[in-house]
């Protein structure tokens, strides 16, 4: 392998090697676009994770693995004659230029005039692309995206159009309404439409989520992160005092619980 290029040179040209028939890796040989698909969302929520835990050593890490995805990405589709990682850049200083026109007369003031910018020139390409009879505002929304993360974005796009609660009040509301729908569900043992209550409920609460500024997707997280610290705790706790865990009762490790969370405040 040549040193005589920049280091995205010599990541190109060993990803290139790595797939040679002839002397690459087995493991990389055997990847499509499709199969690499479920590997770049696994990385994605790995770097995620590093960044909402602020270890920038591991950020570094994580984006050297996206980094190196892109890569196989562009050789695969290289090899495949539909596009490599020139065309890959060139659309990509396109789509920015295009989409966020920062050189012209009308260039956005501030960030909320950059991201309205962004979304009436997505919704133009769309429109050029798109069956106008068939259109909804709706069809930006990959269906492949993790479910809380589709239902804030469906909500968001409902709601450019006016189909929203003013208010948070009528979402607690509604929240209430699916609780009690889904009780109703419960008692008939009925097991698609407890399913199917439950997420109606899920979709509202994501509703108020959204309306209080907050990113379920995070919220989530963090809520199993602390899960998880407790838990350890309790078994800590128990571990000390001689006991094993599936043989202590519920309300005994329920108030050990209470003393882990009454310590963390």
């Amino acid at each position: 392998m040549s040193h005589n290029y920049s280091t995205l040179n010599q990541l190109q040209e060993l990803v290139a090697e790595l797939r040679d028939k002839d002397n690459g890796c087995p493991w990389i040989l055997i990847q499509t676009l499709k199969s690499l698909a479920s590997l770049t969302i696994e990385e994605s929520y790995e770097l995620a994770d590093s960044i909402i835990e602020g270890k920038m050593s591991e950020i570094k890490d994580e984006l050297s693995d996206v980094l190196l995805h892109i890569m196989l990405y562009a050789q695969l589709g290289e090899e495949l004659g539909e596009f490599d990682l020139e065309q890959i850049a060139t659309a990509a200083i396109a789509k920015q230029l295009r989409r966020k026109p920062v050189f012209k007369e009308h260039a956005a003031k501030t960030p909320a005039e950059a991201l309205t910018q962004w979304e009436e020139n997505k919704r133009k390409e769309r429109a050029e692309h798109t069956n106008t009879q068939t259109a909804s505002v709706l069809d930006c929304i990959p269906p492949s995206l993790p479910s809380l993360q589709r239902a804030i974005k469906l909500q968001s796009q409902a709601a450019k159009i006016g189909f929203d609660w003013p208010t948070v009040e009528p979402i607690f509301a509604k929240i209430t309404e699916e609780i009690a729908e889904l009780q109703v569900e419960i008692s008939q043992d009925d097991k698609q439409k407890i399913t199917d209550e439950f997420g109606d409920l899920l979709f509202a609460v994501v509703n108020l989520a959204r309306h209080l500024n907050i990113d379920p997707e995070i919220a989530l997280l963090q809520a199993n992160k602390k899960f998880t610290s407790r838990f350890k705790s309790l078994e800590s706790t128990l571990k000390k005092q001689g006991k094993l865990t599936e043989k202590t009762s519920l309300e005994a490790m329920d108030e050990i619980w209470e003393q882990i969370k009454k310590i963390e405040n």
